[in-house]
């Protein structure tokens, strides 16, 4: 037994031993895993605190709406070169493609029409008769007192305008200024109401249209084109034809119907047709594309 006895010692020491060296890695282990979270929690940490920054950042710079406006009746934007125009009948405002104001004038008018054309903006105030031709500072050009029951202005791209009337006689007419708003022109139609005016460049030519009231059952538009001194060259008439808008080109004449786009050569030839799939409301052309608003 005494021989036995060192033998159980020194076992027993192995076992201790080995017991120690793995309690020791396994306090390394866990140290090296703490480590590890905390660092991955010191990542996170720190790509959160970014991230609300960044919306910080964003939520100082759209806070706040610099301006508003109260959408009326009469409140009208157009476009105006790479600016925008906005009236509302009491003021008129333009701003640049950032929306920094340009200028803002006072132009009280309840009942009135706004064009825009080559630098220009036209005011036609219904109730007082007024046509105001403003530049593109602001400054009110010229404006001219009309005596007719004036209903809408057609500002034309060899920079007369017309201006369409109607009479309690069933006649309705157009007033034509040229570019100092002298008086060219003053054309009547009988028994038939403006629809719209134009100008083709192509041709140096005026086309109007008109509705004829009087062909029911029938729908009669009538154009007429003139020259530039207001003389009749020629006289189309359309049935079934409700003129909302009208564009000429170089080749083609686009005529926009509520219902269809009648896209005519140069001798009022029909080229193509495209129909809405409910009602068209506007158009433009930009380059060699058509916009139209369905």
């Amino acid at each position: 037994m005494k021989k036995k006895i060192p033998y159980i010692i020194f076992l027993i020491f192995i076992i201790l031993l080995v017991f120690l060296i793995s309690k020791n890695f396994t306090k390394s282990g866990n140290n090296s895993k703490n480590i590890n979270k905390h660092t991955t929690n010191q990542q996170e940490n720190i790509q959160t605190d970014t991230k609300k920054n960044k919306d910080k950042e964003i939520n100082l710079k759209y806070k706040t709406i610099d301006e508003s406006y109260e959408f009326t009746s009469n409140f009208n934007v157009l476009a105006f070169g790479n600016d925008i125009i906005i009236y509302d009948g009491k003021k008129l405002i333009k701003k640049n493609d950032i929306f920094k104001k340009i200028f803002e004038i006072r132009l009280d008018a309840s009942d009135f029409k706004i064009k825009t054309e080559n630098e220009k903006i036209y005011i036609l105030d219904k109730n007082q008769k007024i046509l105001y031709k403003i530049n593109k500072n602001g400054e009110v050009e010229s404006q001219v007192k009309i005596s007719e029951n004036v209903q809408n202005i057609f500002p034309l791209q060899n920079n007369d305008i017309v201006v369409s009337y109607n009479t309690s006689v069933g006649t309705d007419g157009i007033l034509v200024y040229d570019n100092d708003m002298k008086q060219k022109a003053n054309i009547n139609y009988p028994n038939a109401l403006i629809s719209t005016a134009t100008f083709e460049e192509a041709s140096n030519s005026i086309y109007v249209s008109t509705q004829v009231t009087n062909s029911a059952p029938k729908i009669i538009n009538t154009i007429y084109k003139y020259n530039t001194k207001y003389d009749a060259q020629s006289v189309n008439n359309y049935e079934n034809l409700v003129t909302i808008s009208m564009i000429s080109t170089s080749n083609n004449k686009f005529i926009l119907d509520p219902m269809k786009l009648y896209i005519l050569g140069p001798k009022y030839e029909n080229i193509a047709t495209i129909e809405a799939s409910d009602s068209f409301a506007y158009m433009n052309i930009i380059g060699d594309r058509i916009y139209l608003l369905d």
